[in-house]
């Protein structure tokens, strides 16, 4: 499996965003390119949207493409809250944003997938890069809806 990620994203926070996307998609494909989770889904598409007016040009979308084992998803980030953050809790809250995708493949079709393994996967890697608590247990994913 391979992470892509993406954004619509207001201009006055791409510099911001761009940083912690390429960390964040390079660490995490480190992590998944090497385990298998199921023959099913080969790419993670996933798209931010941080926009100070919400649109319906820029709506939130979950969804999975059988013919290509793909999964596509863009998901809101909300415009303030990243603004008013420093790039380590914007880093934060796009890996939230991840976590929540991955929370959402079984329920949009994603057959034979362990994203199980992939949730404890993505919270050893925060916890190894310090996106979330060192104490925080593989059970708190289970939070992040």
């Amino acid at each position: 499996m391979k992470l892509w990620m993406g954004a619509e994203i207001q201009s006055d926070l791409a510099d911001g965003y761009r940083p912690a996307r390429k960390q964040i998609e390079s660490k995490i494909n480190q992590v998944v390119a090497s385990r298998d989770y199921g023959s099913r889904l080969m790419k993670w598409y996933f798209i931010a949207i941080i926009r100070k007016i919400d649109s319906p040009d820029y709506r939130e979308i979950a969804k999975y493409i059988k013919s290509k084992k793909e999964t596509e998803f863009r998901k809101r980030i909300d415009y303030l809250t990243f603004k008013a953050a420093d790039a380590f809790d914007q880093r934060k809250l796009i890996f939230e944003s991840l976590v929540k995708t991955v929370h959402l493949m079984p329920e949009i079709g994603v057959p034979n997938f362990n994203h199980q393994q992939v949730l404890d996967d993505l919270l050893d890697l925060a916890r190894t890069e310090g996106w979330i608590g060192k104490t925080q247990t593989n059970s708190a994913t289970n939070g992040w809806h």
